[in-house]
Order: structure tokens, then sequence, then C-alpha cells
């Protein structure tokens, strides 16, 4: 459950619910779709892409690249601001069209299922928002697999989790 913010951000959440209110599928708006629903509605946008760190790729052997492959995780999202003046953290929304998927897991306990009907399909705030919204569910994610038993996936941990985002936070 995400709360609905006042000024330019509110007016971004109404422009992102009459975009899903259009889809055949309300629940999914792809990332392309939304960042050109988005431009064409005057806000600036930008396209953030997290992948793999291939910054020394020369330097990276074959076993170190599969050890970055879990620390490292592919994601992509948007970057929203009403105008170039308003260029700062509180002017600024992440907008992420697929930030519910990122935190199913298998095998789930049945209160990380209840924390996860109220993380947003679209997720729509600040950094900071961000940020302590991703904490909480991994957190939530880590007692699931604790209370299952299960061993926490590398892919699952905090750092690589927060490495989808890492270009915002």
């Amino acid at each position: 459950m995400q709360l609905i913010p006042s000024g330019w951000m509110r007016q971004l959440y109404i422009d992102i619910d009459n975009l899903k209110k259009y889809n055949k599928y309300p629940d999914v708006v792809e990332i392309t779709e939304l960042f050109t629903y988005l431009q064409n509605n005057d806000y600036i946008v930008k396209y953030m892409s997290s992948c793999s760190n291939d910054k020394n790729e020369d330097e990276d052997k074959d076993k170190n690249k599969a050890i970055k492959s879990f620390r490292y995780l592919k994601h992509s999202f948007l970057v929203v601001q009403p105008d170039e003046e308003l260029n700062n953290d509180e002017n600024v929304a992440i907008v992420d069209p697929k930030f519910k998927e990122q935190f199913e897991i298998a095998r789930p306990t049945p209160e990380y299922l209840e924390i996860l009907k109220d993380v947003p399909n679209i997720f729509i705030g600040t950094k900071k928002q961000l940020f302590n919204t991703i904490l909480f569910i991994v957190q939530a994610s880590h007692i699931s697999f604790f209370t299952s038993g299960l061993h926490i996936p590398p892919w699952r941990k905090e750092q690589s989790v927060l490495s989808k985002w890492r270009s915002v936070l």
C-alpha cells in the first residue's frame, strides 16, 4: 500500500492510474509503454537499467563473472521529474512497473504473503521511499526463508537486491 503524495507526484499517480485503466491487463504495464506515455504527458523521463558489472571485463575470469551475476542483478525502471529546474531528491520519482515481481519467492510463509499483498505492482516514490521499502521487504523475505528452514539464495541477499536500483540509491 502506497501513500499518495501531494503536488506533482500526486498527478504522476493519477496519470499512471489512467494508463492502467486503458490496458487490457491493468496490473501489467510494460516499461516502454510507460516511458512513452509519461513523456507524452510532459514529464522528463530517464530509462535506467542496472546490469552486470562489466566495467573491467578483461580482468574478470569466468568464475568471477558467475559470482558477480549473483551480486549485480539486472533490472530496469524509470526516473521521472516534472521539469529540469526541480532536479533534487524530493522532486525525482522512481517508477518501477515490475516492482512487486522482484520480491516473489518460492515457498513463502503465510506472513510473507501477507506483506507481499501490500507491495504495489508499480512502485512510485522517492529514492528514500524506494530504499526503505526494499529493505523492509528483503528483511521479511529473509525471515520467510529462515522460518521455512531454507538458506537465503545469493540473489536474495540485501546487497544483491539493492543492486537492481544501484544507479539511484
